[in-house]
């Protein structure tokens, strides 16, 4: 997915295109640069001009608050095409081809050829996974908890264990520590994130396999020791991240018997909409969905970002979490502009820093790969410092009030879940031509994964479309895509403001420092995207 994780792949496609010696990464799609009609420094103004119009717009407009379990929604169970696709011999089948590809990922890895385009397991790995299934959760819905292979194979295990012993159960003998949270995912995102951006073995179907071996070893023991569920909802670092992004998706799977909350190993049930405690709603809770009987199981269609909507602060380690997400999907932008490049050579090219450097090497053996994996650590912990900041911002912004002061600390749980469309808005804006050019490469794959001369399908000559793409359609639809995640965050944002602050001058005070940061991010966002595509007409 990046530049020197599918080298092979990068070398292929600027093969085909033609364009020796194009200074573009291979992670924004192609080699030929677009010229800007204006100058570049007119559309970061107007899309920044576009961010505040919208919070002038929503503060006119939005005077209710949407209600967390009182929103409109369809089930979609209602029609024979919607119980088809709900049966349980679909969501079963669904489930076999998910553990299929996931065992096919892992031997293609260990036993293919190794070159990255030619063994199935980078490509369904970096492309189709972690893109491709991003797109579809926030677009669709969460269908990761349905395929998730780890959560499947546990299940079965857990069916047989308990079919062998007479109803024991395999797992949660441990009490998972309360003051834990989402710890344990937060450092398994990060080695994850370090694993795509910085890892050089990521390109190598060996690695790769022998590293999701590894990651299952650790999220199985997890569930062996705290329950499943316990450990989906807090070590496992894939279902909450695809999970954050489904909160934006238009539809939900609902129990209607909450008396199965009581019951629940998900640890966080029976609270309402994704965390509201005056609620009783079960929403989004696949431990309970599976133990639910047939109807009392809803699968519904809800307005867009109803998800985010909470009335509860969300935990601290949630907020990281958010953040994190945020920062990483930053740092491979901003790893491949040129002002990344002229920092690694002023770095480099310093005389002073030589014994340093020297130092770095002798005990990493990658100076490059230390410094990106310091930055990696740092933008992090710079974007949660950054958001603090602006939340101690909003709280003093609106003010003191008679009732119960809201502290700064609150302000940030509180709405953090708005940065949710601002990810997937740079997620889109960043990798839709990579999974447009490189996700072509499925299509040959399926017929020979391992890369022996096979041709299962009749698809193993199949060759990349580059036409499917341009840099203009790229650049366009980064603004739109970043423009319009922004003003969805600035929805949200006024929306949670009015849940915190009954006084609505109050809350339009507090939302300033959150416009503020919001159009701040978005020019960032854009200047990012921009430096490997784009020469301003200007300079």
């Amino acid at each position: 997915m990046r530049g020197h994780l599918l080298s092979g792949l990068a070398a292929l496609v600027a093969g085909i295109v033609g364009l020796v010696g194009a200074t573009p990464a291979w992670a924004h799609g192609f080699g030929a640069r677009y010229d800007l009609p204006i100058p570049l420094w007119l559309y970061l103004l107007g899309a920044g001009g576009a961010v505040a119009v919208s919070f002038v717009i929503v503060a006119l407009m939005a005077r209710r608050t949407p209600g967390l379990h009182g929103y409109a929604r369809l089930d979609l169970r209602r029609w024979a095409l919607g119980r088809a696709l709900t049966h349980a011999a679909t969501l079963n089948a669904v489930r076999l081809i998910a553990v299929a590809v996931f065992l096919l990922i892992i031997v293609a890895g260990l036993f293919g050829t190794q070159s990255p385009t030619r063994n199935f397991a980078p490509t369904m790995v970096w492309v189709i996974w972690w893109v491709g299934l991003a797109f579809v959760c926030a677009l669709v819905g969460n269908l990761w908890a349905l395929v998730n292979p780890w959560r499947i194979l546990f299940a079965w295990a857990e069916a047989g264990y308990r079919a062998a012993t007479g109803g024991h159960e395999l797992a949660g003998r441990l009490a998972y520590p309360r003051g834990l949270g989402m710890v344990p995912a937060i450092i398994l995102f990060l080695v994850f994130a370090w694993l795509e951006l910085v890892w050089r073995g990521g390109e190598v179907p060996r690695s790769l396999a022998c590293a999701i071996i590894a990651y299952s070893a650790v999220t199985w023991a997890g569930m062996a020791a705290f329950g499943r569920e316990i450990w989906l909802r807090h070590g496992e670092a894939f279902d909450i991240a695809f999970g954050l992004l489904a909160r934006f998706a238009p539809t939900e799977v609902r129990v209607t018997n909450t008396a199965l909350c009581e019951t629940c190993g998900s640890g966080a049930c029976g609270h309402g909409a994704h965390g509201a405690q005056e609620h009783r709603d079960c929403v989004d809770c696949y431990d309970c969905a599976s133990r639910a009987a047939p109807d009392a199981r809803q699968f519904n269609l809800r307005p867009w970002t109803v998800g985010l909507l909470s009335h509860a602060p969300v935990p601290w380690t949630m907020l990281v979490f958010i953040l994190l997400m945020l920062a990483t999907v930053s740092f491979d932008g901003i790893k491949e502009t040129p002002a990344w490049t002229g920092l690694m050579d002023g770095i480099f090219g310093t005389q002073a820093l030589a014994p340093l450097l020297f130092g770095l090497h002798d005990l990493t053996g990658n100076v490059m790969a230390t410094l990106q994996t310091l930055a990696l650590v740092v933008l992090p912990t710079v974007f949660l410092i950054v958001y603090m900041l602006f939340a101690w911002m909003m709280a003093a912004a609106a003010g003191p009030s008679d009732a119960e002061p809201v502290s700064a600390g609150q302000v940030a749980r509180l709405f953090v879940l708005s940065l949710i469309p601002i990810a997937l808005a740079y997620h889109l804006a960043h990798y839709i031509s990579f999974l447009l050019l490189a996700g072509q490469l499925i299509i040959p794959l399926v017929s020979d994964p391992f890369g022996f001369g096979w041709d299962l399908f009749g698809t193993a000559d199949y060759r990349l479309d580059i036409a499917v793409v341009n840099a203009r359609m790229v650049w366009y639809t980064a603004v739109a895509a970043i423009v319009v995640g922004h003003m969805v965050a600035v929805y949200l944002a006024h929306i949670a403001a009015m849940r915190v602050y009954a006084d609505t001058r109050r809350a339009l005070r507090g939302q300033i420092p959150v416009l503020a940061l919001m159009v701040g991010y978005t020019t960032l966002s854009l200047w990012i995207l921009s430096q490997p595509i784009v020469k301003s007409s200007a300079g």
